[in-house]
């Protein structure tokens, strides 16, 4: 019997200290700290595995959790992999709607739509939709990452009209000023921004950002988006004025290498360019490359607003030749997340059919143009600002 107790204490210390390694890697996680956070979620994993079995449930929480240490450390396709092998195992062991299956499936989700495959990730978030009910958190969780693969397949109408009732339910389960509320009606801005409905995009924005502490992540990143707005509508000091204030902020409280300081440096950059001070622009778009874009982990969705925004200087500066490199490059990257009918894809491709022109390649711009006004037309009707633009191009080629 003392033999049987001491046997039993060992195994509870184990499972405890495997309880305690799985919180310190989701610390680390926070910290941005993926090397000692995988450490971390491999040995909570093998003493879960050991004493509680590979398919119990919070073994394959520690798996899920190890999956995400891998995308920080740029293994998009190991994460990928990992989590789809999760699912697979707990739809068996737990069942299709248990809280870790569902986990899983949200998870898997989410990386599918970083690695390009928003399709599949809105299967995937349709599966848990299918298997939970009412207001739930991981049906309302399902629907917000099926409204983000929705508007990376380029149906910015469908993603922004069906964030209005998931706003609806977040704030009956987290209250009208919570953050989860909150990042629901910020995600719909994008696409009332990418449908150019810039007035209401910058009504959400204010409202947001009046609820929100001044300077925190979350309130620079809605900044951001009312720079957007505000450039939409042609309110240019106004929105060089935005956007340098929160850059102030970002520079008092965010490490250097946080996206989010990236993010807010391509807006200010976006704006020097559609108002022509291009050598500022370009200036910022290079400084941004040197400082965020060395580390290989670097989103593809990054890469090609950097890209877009560079090829803009350049082309404004005469220098068309690296304006095609750079926007090829922009293009690239944004077909390799989103669909090609998707605003920032149709954006890069209409930058290329303009710079194309512009070195004197008629013919190739001209189809080029083609392609995009007729994804403008279709997508976002004839009276979108960029299909107007695009189609005025396209005349002058004709």
């Amino acid at each position: 019997m003392i033999a049987g107790w001491w046997q039993r204490r060992a195994e509870q210390r184990e499972i405890r200290r495997a309880a305690d390694l799985h919180q310190e890697g989701v610390q680390l996680l926070r910290k941005r700290q993926p090397e000692e956070a995988e450490r971390a979620f491999k040995e909570a994993v093998r003493l879960r595995a050991e004493r509680l079995g590979p398919e119990a449930a919070l073994t394959l929480e520690s798996e899920i959790s190890l999956a995400e240490a891998l995308r920080q450390l740029g293994f998009q396709g190991e994460a990928v992999d990992k989590l789809r092998e999760v699912v697979s195992r707990s739809r068996a062991a737990l069942g299709e709607g248990h809280d870790t299956t569902c986990l899983a499936e949200i998870r898997l989700a989410n990386h599918l739509i970083v690695t390009g495959r928003p399709a599949e990730a809105e299967e995937q978030a349709l599966a848990v939709l299918a298997v939970r009910h009412g207001r739930d958190d991981f049906r309302l969780r399902a629907a917000d990452v099926r409204l983000r693969a929705v508007s990376a397949q380029g149906r910015h109408r469908e993603a922004a009209d069906g964030a209005l009732p998931l706003t609806e339910d977040y704030a009956a389960m987290h209250g009208k000023h919570g953050l989860l509320t909150l990042k629901v009606r910020s995600d719909r801005v994008q696409d009332l921004i990418f449908l150019g409905e810039y007035a209401q995009a910058e009504s959400e924005c204010r409202t947001v950002m009046g609820i929100l502490p001044t300077g925190n992540l979350f309130w620079l990143a809605v900044n951001n988006a009312l720079v957007l707005a505000l450039v939409g509508m042609k309110r240019y000091e106004e929105a060089e004025a935005t956007a340098r204030a929160a850059l102030k902020h970002a520079h008092k409280g965010i490490p250097a290498l946080s996206s989010v300081r990236l993010v807010l440096q391509l807006g200010l950059a976006r704006v020097l360019a559609a108002c022509g001070q291009n050598m500022e622009a370009l200036q910022i778009t290079e400084d941004a490359k040197t400082e965020f874009l060395a580390d290989p982990r670097s989103w593809a969705t990054l890469q090609a607003a950097l890209g877009i925004v560079t090829a803009t200087a350049l082309l404004g500066l005469g220098r068309f030749e690296e304006a095609e490199s750079e926007v090829r490059r922009a293009l690239a990257n944004a077909l390799s997340t989103y669909s090609a009918v998707h605003y920032t894809a149709l954006e890069a491709g209409t930058l290329l059919g303009t710079v194309l022109a512009a070195c004197g390649q008629r013919t190739e711009a001209q189809h080029q143009l083609e392609s995009c006004v007729s994804g403008w037309h279709k997508h976002f009707g004839p009276d979108h600002s960029m299909t107007v633009a695009a189609t005025a191009k396209l005349d002058m080629l004709r």
